[in-house]
């Protein structure tokens, strides 16, 4: 095709693959669906408002997966290609373009697109948003931040979770803003910027309680009643407790059947405030009780799923936080099954455990040998979170909801990426350096 501009065509390319994996699939909902179909600003909605805003610029479902597909494409798209303006070498430069792209076409990621839940939208603008402030620590300017700024407040409001995981994304921010060298002024806006995003998003999840209160009744009856001592805690500490409430041990917590009675009104007026305080005074269950769910566990002949909640959402005895298997939509497989594992294996962390060790090992190498880099701030970032949101995942209700691994793919996708374009930034100087050796003149003995 002549005067055809290649850079577009290989994105249509990849936006047909996209469309490829869920075209003439029926659209499925979930139970929880309709709530993303309700938009309120003001705390009247169950949903933070990013995707029910998303869902109402497109009336229908078909137009709703439509929609996710371009925006998984582009996402994907614009982070291979700010993933690969971070390195020099053109060999590193196409190899971290091609997995990246993949990375966005694998079954745990491309499921979510032909659903009506909120993951796929997240999912896509986690892309984006570790593609924005990539491109804003490369070359800070206006623009850049404004787009770093924008993407980040919708992917706040996207879900609860990431209002919390934000947290960490602003104080991360306000500490790499605090050493690094950028114009005082641009400090000044972004570190603005990311407070006051995480201000929004902390009062979007105060206005409206209902999601996180149904998790905390699901930990009371799934965790804390089953356990005679933590039981005794709570008790002391205020719980009314009776043969009923005994009952509701090991039970779904049943918050709008059991709407009045003196136990749910203790769940929705002290216990959010009672289980922090049991979260401070019980070291183990804080952190040694997640610990099992960040890898998971493959079902055995003598253990199966033992999940009461959802087994079917949870495949696996004990779910992975790092390599959540979850197919809540249809799809189709476009990539060979051994690139799959490779870049994202289901219910395993084989992949994380070899990625990690050759990301870290090798960017410690280099900042060992060559100092510091600012290139490997953002994806550094998306690598140090995930153990803090692992815990947030599980302390906040994890597997007690049904649904550790669909709230896990946000965390598990943005690992898999800070590791890949941190194993390219390492490899680049590297191989820049051994360049640069080369071209040296031999001095004389």
């Amino acid at each position: 095709m002549r005067g055809a501009n290649p850079e577009r065509l290989f994105f249509l390319g990849y936006f047909l693959l996209q469309e490829l994996v869920v075209l003439g699939l029926n659209t499925p909902r979930w139970a929880d669906s309709p709530t993303y179909l309700h938009l309120s600003l003001t705390g009247a909605a169950s949903r933070l408002p990013t995707v029910p805003l998303f869902y109402k610029l497109f009336p229908t479902d078909d137009l709703r997966v439509a929609a996710q597909v371009v925006l998984a494409a582009l996402a994907w798209w614009m982070l291979a290609l700010c993933a690969s303006r971070l390195v020099i070498d053109r060999r590193v430069q196409i190899v971290v373009r091609v997995v990246l792209l993949m990375l966005g076409l694998v079954p745990a990621v491309t499921n979510w697109n032909s659903i009506i839940l909120s993951e796929s939208v997240a999912v896509s603008l986690t892309a984006l948003l570790i593609a924005a402030w990539m491109a804003f620590v490369q070359h800070p300017g206006w623009v850049r931040l404004a787009l770093a700024l924008a993407v980040t407040l919708f992917w706040t409001l996207a879900r609860q979770p990431n209002v919390l995981f934000g947290l960490g994304i602003t104080l991360a921010g306000l500490v790499a803003l605090a050493v690094g060298k950028m114009r005082v002024n641009l400090r000044t806006v972004s570190a603005i910027g990311l407070l006051v995003i995480s201000a929004i998003g902390l009062l979007e999840i105060h206005r409206n309680e209902s999601v996180s209160k149904a998790a905390l009744g699901d930990i009371v009856q799934l965790r804390i009643l089953p356990n005679p001592q933590w039981t005794a805690w709570f008790v002391a500490h205020g719980m009314p407790y009776s043969p009923t409430v005994a009952n509701y041990s090991g039970q779904e917590f049943r918050y709008v059947d059991e709407r009045g009675s003196p136990f749910v009104t203790w769940i929705y007026a002290h216990g959010r405030r009672t289980y922090f305080r049991f979260i401070l005074t019980h070291p183990r269950y804080t952190l040694v009780g997640p610990l099992p769910y960040f890898s998971g566990e493959e079902a055995s002949d003598h253990h199966m799923n033992a999940s009461i909640y959802r087994p079917y959402l949870q495949p696996n005895p004990t779910p992975s936080i790092l390599s959540p298997t979850v197919n809540y939509g249809r799809h189709r497989e476009v990539l060979p099954s051994v690139i799959e594992n490779l870049l994202f294996e289901q219910g395993q962390i084989g992949d994380v455990f070899a990625l990690g060790v050759a990301a870290i090992g090798l960017a410690l190498l280099t900042v060992r040998r060559s100092g510091s880099d600012a290139r490997f701030a953002v994806p550094a970032v998306a690598v140090l979170l995930a153990i803090p949101e692992g815990y947030i995942l599980w302390l906040s209700g994890g597997e007690t909801t049904g649904e550790l691994d669909r709230l896990s793919i946000v965390t598990a996708v943005s690992l898999r990426i800070g590791l890949w374009v941190m194993l390219a930034v390492a490899v680049d100087r590297l191989m820049v350096q051994r360049r640069v050796d080369r071209s040296l003149p031999v001095q004389p003995a």
